[in-house]
């Protein structure tokens, strides 16, 4: 059995949905705050995870080539 991908659709699919929640006039500030907490936990978990990953070739030209495409968006704006 080799290699498989983890599906990450759901990951991406959640977080969307909380994005969604968080922004929805129709639910108040608790229920938003609660959402956006849970967020940050999200945040500080996969930021725990990543810095305890090694670094590997290549990575920091592709983490500059993100920053970037990041910082043109802005500009274009």
């Amino acid at each position: 059995m080799g290699y498989r991908k983890p599906d990450t659709s759901y990951l991406e699919s959640t977080l969307t949905k909380l994005y969604i929640e968080v922004q929805s006039p129709y639910n108040d500030g608790f229920t938003q705050w609660t959402l956006k907490q849970e967020m940050y936990m999200i945040h500080k978990q996969l930021g725990d995870m990543l810095k305890q990953l090694p670094t590997f070739a290549e990575e920091e030209e592709w983490l500059e080539d993100l920053k970037k495409k990041e910082m043109w968006e802005i500009l274009t704006q």
